[in-house]
């Protein structure tokens, strides 16, 4: 039992490393850290909301970085960070009364689906649209 929880522990550092510099160049990395958690045993519930105490400390680690040199639009970021603390807030609150089976299922189709649309090219600033997309 001590190893199984060693091994976890262990798990759980490197996803740490992994996903604060997957999250802070990328813009997030909880679609990979709460599979990952699930994977390691830990409860959807607990996944997602471990995940997101964790992702704090990368976020305010790179709202540092991105401050100070200039890269916050303040005036597209306040409506935008109240709108998702409006959405955390009832999201944390289905989360907790959902069924863990049910939001295990619900985590690995969304998982699916952002890595398929992850894989979708999107084109560069200055490149023409495809014309399907217009």
């Amino acid at each position: 039992m001590i190893a199984s929880e060693w091994l976890t522990g262990a798990g759980l550092v490197i996803l740490g490393i992994v996903t604060g510099f997957v999250g802070t160049n990328t813009g997030g990395s909880v679609f990979f850290t709460v599979p990952v958690m699930i994977g390691l045993g830990i409860a959807p519930q607990s996944a997602v909301a471990t995940a997101r105490l964790a992702s704090l400390g990368t976020m305010l680690a790179g709202l540092r970085h991105f401050h100070k040199h200039g890269k916050i639009d303040y005036a597209a970021a306040f409506p935008a960070a109240l709108l998702g603390l409006l959405g955390a807030l009832a999201g944390a609150s289905l989360l907790i009364e959902i069924d863990p089976l049910l939001l295990h299922k619900i985590i690995g189709a969304l998982t699916l689906l952002l890595v398929a649309l992850s894989l979708i090219k999107k084109p560069l600033a200055g490149e023409p649209r495809p014309s399907w997309t217009r």
